[in-house]
């Protein structure tokens, strides 16, 4: 079970951290970009086949992969084991259409997971698919369904989930614009019983550089009882390769210090440092570390804590890559280190060809959520469980509001796993509310029984 947690933990930092990827971890939308598109099209599954192993590519390396053959490390073996062969389609400007896995000894299918587009370019379903008595069973999905203005801008988003062989209204987004089209407000809303309920709302957005994705300030409020209340506030400082992103928490009617960000990139190398307000002072908490090699692409994550007065290195993330002359990525190894290890282990492989070249579109700043939280159960008796499988560079705020918009329940967390007791809660649907350091959140329905 911890291999694989590992395995999706590096994958997810190597889709997520690479700055040449499509999706960037952003909170704010571009003109046509929905909330959910960096969120879902890059979404981790839990089933090692479905990971998606294709969505790697430098900016000047105009290709994807036909097919991937994938490996995992076996300790036992000391070696690489062939488990399974992927093939892929996209449409015409690459866009990743269908990924499908078979077992690499017998060619049996495995599994198969497709998305679909609409003419604006915004994903619009992505769905996955287990063969039962030979026929494609969907397992789980997402559908977003949009609303546009005359411009092409997104002003409403509803978002469904596949559950009991059927798609059920989740959550809404909507959006007010200003005149040259970025964000200035959205709200967002959760699917409770047969109707809507407004729980959110980022408001006075406003940006330091719309196209270049940097926000200069915004505040979220929680709806209570018709009135908004505030939460939080997020304000931005940017000088050269620097930037500084200060979190505030509304606590007896005034602003006061969370936390603290601090993010320098070089080109080659990006160090993050997290710190938390402390006995009125900035107190180191982690530092994350990312290198890039000469395409962009990143090669190596490390994660220190801040442990008697210096960095105590605690893992480490490698991603070996081999490029053919055409600049392809033509096989990529995931490695992991940890105090304990004399060297780094393997973990997965992935070996590409049959190269398909596109003229990739140029994209937009987006709105991002938490990607890839699990809440489980739900309902929840005496406690439930939080599994993050992003990245892991910030600190989550977690709340627990009732539907009169009472925060009930607030921690701060930093552990990617963790346990929440309610014992203490009364039955009754409440909201769950868990935000990160870096500004992204997640918003559901939590039913204490």
């Amino acid at each position: 079970m911890m291999k694989i947690i590992k395995i999706l933990f590096a994958i997810t930092i190597f889709i997520l951290s690479g700055i040449n990827t499509y999706a960037k971890n952003q909170i704010f939308s571009g003109v046509n970009q929905p909330i959910s598109f960096s969120k879902k099209h890059l979404a981790i599954r839990d089933k090692f086949s479905g990971v998606p192993k294709n969505l790697i590519a430098s900016e000047n390396q105009f290709s994807r992969p036909g097919i991937s053959k994938d490996y995992s490390w076996s300790d036992e073996g000391n070696s690489w084991i062939h488990s399974t062969n992927t093939t892929y389609s996209y449409n015409a400007t690459g866009e990743l259409l269908e990924e499908i896995a078979q077992d690499a000894n017998t060619d049996d299918y495995l599994t198969r997971n497709s998305t679909e587009y609409d003419e604006h370019g915004n994903l619009t379903a992505e769905v996955s698919y287990y063969l039962n008595d030979e026929l494609w069973t969907i397992s789980e999905g997402n559908k977003y369904l949009y609303t546009y203005d005359g411009n092409g801008n997104v002003k409403e988003e509803i978002d469904q989930i596949w559950g009991n062989g059927a798609w059920k209204n989740d959550s809404k987004y909507v959006f007010t614009r200003n005149q040259q089209g970025e964000p200035t407000e959205f709200m967002i809303y959760l699917w409770i019983g047969t109707d809507w309920l407004l729980t959110t709302r980022y408001t006075n957005i406003v940006w330091h550089n719309w196209q270049n994705e940097q926000k200069e300030s915004y505040t979220t409020q929680l709806y209570n009882e018709g009135n908004w209340l505030n939460y939080s506030r997020y304000t931005y400082s940017y000088n050269g390769n620097k930037s500084v992103e200060l979190q505030e928490v509304w606590d007896q009617n005034q602003w006061v210090f969370e936390s603290r960000n601090t993010n320098i990139f070089t080109g080659t190398e990006e160090v993050t440092i997290f710190e938390h307000w402390t006995e009125e002072q900035w107190k180191n908490i982690e530092k994350y570390t990312k290198v890039f090699d000469s395409r962009g692409n990143i090669t190596t994550y490390g994660y220190e804590s801040w442990e008697n007065e210096q960095w105590t290195p605690k893992t480490e993330y490698l991603f070996d890559m081999v490029y053919t002359d055409n600049n392809d990525l033509a096989e990529i190894t995931y490695r992991y280190w940890e105090p304990g290890l004399a060297e780094s282990s393997n973990i997965l492989k992935y070996e590409y060809a049959n190269f398909l070249y596109f003229n990739f579109p140029t994209k937009t700043p987006e709105i991002n959520s938490l990607s890839d939280i699990r809440v489980f159960p739900n309902p929840v008796k005496d406690s439930f469980t939080i599994q993050f499988n992003e990245n892991g560079d910030s600190n989550y705020r977690v709340d627990i509001v009732n539907l009169a918009g009472q925060v009930v329940y607030n921690s701060v967390f930093s552990e990617l796993t963790v346990s929440v007791n309610t014992n203490w809660l009364k039955p009754g649907m409440y909201i769950l509310n868990v935000s990160s350091s870096n500004g992204n959140v997640y918003s559901s329905k939590l039913l204490k029984e």
